[in-house]
């Protein structure tokens, strides 16, 4: 019985490994109990591959599940997309599109210095308000409006950097969500290696001799606008930023040369 179960077992290790992986002595006894414990310990193997592919697999959907119910859960990064009404579609989600808006503007020569006060930020407002209780009555000093293209330094060449002739019109903006952190990189049209681009376009900011409250923000390399006319009736107006290599900035930095910019998440 014995001599029959090594001529089988001797068959199979045969049939499963390749010519030289086994060699069968004349000690037969010697060789039996080696192939019962190489075909034992073979199984076992086999058995574990089995396993770990299992537990991965399982890994994997518990993954898939977890990312699809951190989506649909509202958690995320958040970013605004100032220039466009929509998001750019690499992962990310529209949660609102609307005015970009800005502190009540104030010549500094106006004797009405009292409204002249100075926000700290833009703000994203949306198409569709809702109000709590409030008076139409103007009863106080701050005042948003919504925020125009000036560009007035480039009349003629406007539509090389943006695709068309933005000035005078309102800017829009969209708020974003991303399982992704953002970071804005000023003066850099691209991300770095590894990273993934939202949006790129160019640094712009408030008119500086003016009493607006302002911030610097990326606005997008192809933006839209808000419907009005081009009569500049906004009270904030946004302009291109360059760079002045004579105070601090290298030669990398040539004077006049419009500063790029670009929100990457990572």
């Amino acid at each position: 019985m014995r001599v029959l179960t090594y001529i089988f077992l001797s068959v199979v290790l045969c049939m499963g490994l390749g010519h030289g992986d086994y060699i069968v002595h004349d000690h037969h006894e010697d060789n039996y109990g080696a192939l019962i414990n190489f075909i034992i310990n073979n199984y076992k193997y086999n058995e574990t591959i089995s396993e770990l592919i299992s537990k991965v697999q399982s890994l994997e959907r518990q993954m898939a599940q977890l990312l699809s119910s951190t989506a649909s859960s509202g958690t995320g990064f958040t970013y605004v997309r100032w220039g466009r009404t929509t998001c750019p579609g690499n992962g990310s989600e529209l949660l609102y599109a609307g005015y970009m808006a800005g502190l009540y503007f104030v010549p500094p020569t106006t004797t009405q210095n009292q409204e002249a006060g100075r926000g700290g930020n833009y703000l994203c407002l949306p198409y569709n308000p809702s109000w709590n209780y409030y008076s139409d009555k103007e009863n106080g000093n701050l005042k948003l409006t919504g925020v125009e293209y000036g560009m007035y330094a480039h009349l003629s060449d406007i539509s090389n950097f943006f695709g068309s002739n933005i000035r005078g019109q309102q800017a829009p903006c969209s708020v974003c969500r991303s399982l992704r952190s953002q970071v804005m990189i000023p003066g850099r049209s691209g991300c770095y290696d590894g990273w993934t681009m939202e949006y790129s376009g160019y640094l712009v900011y408030a008119q500086p001799d003016y009493n607006e409250g302002t911030e610097f923000v990326c606005l997008d390399l192809r933006p839209e606008h808000a419907g009005g006319s081009t009569n500049y009736e906004a009270k904030n107006r946004i302009f291109l930023v360059e760079a002045n290599s004579e105070f601090g900035l290298d030669d990398s930095y040539p004077n006049g040369r419009e500063i790029a910019c670009v929100i990457c998440s990572i």
